[in-house]
């Protein structure tokens, strides 16, 4: 059992909200046990000290678990890049969900969902 810290609680609630509202107001559909989703991440921090996506990115994707998708075990994570947006620190997440019968990395079979795109501050 991880102990987070309030900010980490905060970050994660906030980030679950917002991927509700984002759901209701796409249509998102929560994709089958059996599906993947291939989750690319852009990061933009409120400065340039030095960071760990590794961290910030199961935060990200425990946050959005049970809202999104079912089980973190589905998602495949891509941190696409990173910068530093001093006015407006965020997240951006682009989703794609993979069906049960695609394999090798390829998303052949794709649904509604492609190429979702959610945003959130960071």
């Amino acid at each position: 059992m991880r102990i987070l810290s309030p900010e980490a609680r905060a970050y994660r609630t906030e980030a679950g909200w917002l991927a509700l509202k984002w759901r209701r107001e796409t249509g998102w559909e929560i994709p089958s046990r059996r599906s993947k989703v291939i989750m690319r991440v852009w990061f933009y921090w409120p400065d340039k000290r030095r960071r760990d996506q590794d961290n910030p990115l199961k935060q990200l994707q425990d946050s959005l678990t049970d809202v999104l998708w079912e089980d973190d075990r589905q998602v495949l994570p891509r941190v696409m890049d990173f910068a530093v947006d001093k006015h407006q620190p965020r997240v951006e997440i682009e989703l794609e969900v993979m069906g049960e019968g695609d394999s090798g990395g390829r998303a052949d079979k794709r649904d509604r969902n492609r190429d979702a795109r959610a945003e959130r501050r960071a």
